[in-house]
């Protein structure tokens, strides 16, 4: 199911779990791939998605905190602590971690970051083998249930090509209003196109080098900016609920299942 990018996909399902029950609110594969002898670093490279669950989700956790909300936002802008903390959470509850078998535990890897649930996107994590015994080398991928799909995942052994990296400014940026927004976006200078509306979009032409002979060429994006979910900033804010979040390990994943348990009830209640 997940040796080729198709349209077959493994769904992380967080349906019919007990939320009380530690172990049942993380889902993951777990994976084996032969190894060449002397390889101490590979590459794994996955194509990936998230659930609609799992963005839905962000709009209800800051929705607890009701009216505090822009509080919250002016804490996370001014309290590198603060946002540590916040990704430490992030990272633990929510991203796609990854752990190899040294032989005796699982040991941490690395994580993928979020991409969306819009469409699966190609990602690649460098794995450090130098300590990892074996013929055959063992993956844990893991998170929340209910939060990601997997399309594909292969490892890649070979050792870093040479690569000629060509770094392009936009020619022409132009929002959809018409007007030039070549001079915000050129440079990291701390100001943003800003877009508050989902309608709202600017198209960017890049001039493109001639191909080398007997090369051939990968286009990246490169780019910084930041997202805020349009969510009402109303009601008392649950204090004690987000900071137990937060701070214990499997927590949110809990509280994700409730909710879901919850919503299964009334959906069912509907049809009977």
């Amino acid at each position: 199911m997940i040796t080729d990018k198709d349209d077959r996909v493994w769904v992380s399902n967080p349906f019919g779990r007990n939320p009380e029950d530690k172990p049942e609110v993380r889902d993951g594969l777990l994976l084996e791939f032969p190894r060449p002898a002397g390889t101490n670093a590979a590459k794994l490279c996955c194509n990936l998605q998230n659930t609609l669950w799992a963005s839905y989700l962000q709009g209800q956790l800051l929705a607890l905190h009701g009216r505090e909300l822009p509080d919250w936002y002016a804490l996370m802008n001014s309290s590198p602590a603060a946002r540590a903390a916040l990704f430490q959470a992030m990272v633990r509850e929510g991203m796609l971690l990854v752990h190899v078998w040294n032989g005796q535990v699982w040991q941490e890897a690395g994580f993928f970051w979020e991409v969306g649930p819009s469409l699966a996107k190609d990602q690649v994590l460098w794995l450090d083998l130098s300590n990892i015994p074996g013929e055959n080398l063992r993956v844990k991928l893991e998170s929340t249930a209910g939060f990601w799909m997997i399309n594909s995942v292969v490892i890649d052994y070979s050792p870093e090509a040479e690569l000629i990296v060509t770094e392009l400014l936009p020619e022409q940026a132009r929002d959809h209003l018409g007007q030039d927004q070549r001079e915000i976006l050129t440079d990291n200078d701390g100001r943003y196109y800003v877009m508050p509306a989902v309608q709202d979009w600017a198209e960017l032409v890049f001039v493109a080098p001639p191909l080398r002979k007997g090369q051939q060429r990968s286009v990246v994006l490169k780019s910084s900016g930041y997202y805020e979910i349009h969510v009402s900033a109303e009601g008392e804010p649950q204090r004690e609920l987000v900071s137990r979040l937060m701070a214990e390990p499997g927590a949110y994943g809990q509280y994700t299942l409730r909710m879901l348990n919850q919503h299964v009830r009334t959906a069912l209640s509907k049809v009977e």
